[in-house]
């Protein structure tokens, strides 16, 4: 048998060549996929993490809403906010509102709605512990008509501060006026999305519900506790609540 399979090595020599090629293409092939894209979620896993580093606790509704996207929740009104705030170890308290919005690129087509070139409409939160974004250019929007958008997006679509750009939010098209651009963590912009932020209430009307946030996000003082912000809460909220610590990624 032995004899009989070295003759037939012999005699193909090429085809058993070429085979034991594929072999090794194909195992180096899955090989430097499984490092990169282990590499890749690494990276995007530290850069939000790092981004978010400020971020103790998010307060947010606790009950889901059913529907097309998992992890959506019910928003939690604007009071809540001061309520959170008044706790004892809480440093700073914010809302925070995010939505899903279109921008109106150059040749007038709408930028793509999920996926690689997709677009987050959110608030600006003014903390520097609780915005992951910061301002590279201009200012921060404070003013109806106003945003900042991601530097990336900016170069990538060749937009500059006092250009206005169209908006493609839950009332329609929206014009504003970009103020400033901003850098998400250590990098451009959040791998994959645009961002477009304004002030509360403008975003609210955008992207959200006038007087209600998605969350509340928290910076703690040393040894605050997530159930503390629970207890002290009226009856009416907590119950309601999901008091979750924030972004752990491993």
């Amino acid at each position: 048998m032995l004899a009989l399979t070295l003759k037939g090595i012999r005699a193909h020599k090429l085809r058993y060549l070429l085979t034991a090629l594929a072999v090794i293409i194909g195992v180096s092939f899955m090989a430097g996929t499984m490092v990169l894209t282990e590499t890749m979620e690494k990276t995007f896993n530290d850069t939000l993490s790092t981004a978010n580093e400020g971020i103790d606790v998010i307060v947010r509704h606790g009950e889901a809403i059913d529907g097309d996207f998992s992890g959506a929740h019910e928003r939690v009104d604007g009071s809540l906010v001061d309520q959170v705030a008044s706790v004892d170890g809480v440093d700073v308290a914010a809302g925070s509102t995010t939505g899903a919005a279109q921008l109106v690129l150059a040749d007038g087509t709408p930028s793509p709605t999920d996926g690689l070139g997709g677009v987050i409409g959110a608030n600006w939160i003014d903390s520097d512990r609780l915005n992951p974004f910061s301002i590279a250019s201009g200012r921060a929007p404070d003013a109806f008509g106003e945003a900042v958008i991601d530097q990336r997006t900016a170069h990538d679509q060749d937009w500059s501060v006092g250009d206005q750009i169209t908006v493609l939010a839950k009332r329609g098209p929206e014009s504003v006026t970009i103020v400033g651009t901003a850098t998400y963590g250590d990098i451009d912009g959040i791998p994959g999305s645009s961002l477009v932020a304004t002030d509360d209430a403008t975003a609210q009307a955008m992207f959200g519900e006038p007087g209600k946030y998605d969350a509340v996000v928290v910076a703690a003082t040393a040894g605050v506790l997530f159930g503390l912000i629970g207890a002290l809460l009226p009856a009416r909220h907590a119950a309601r609540l999901d008091i979750v610590r924030a972004l752990q990624y491993e």
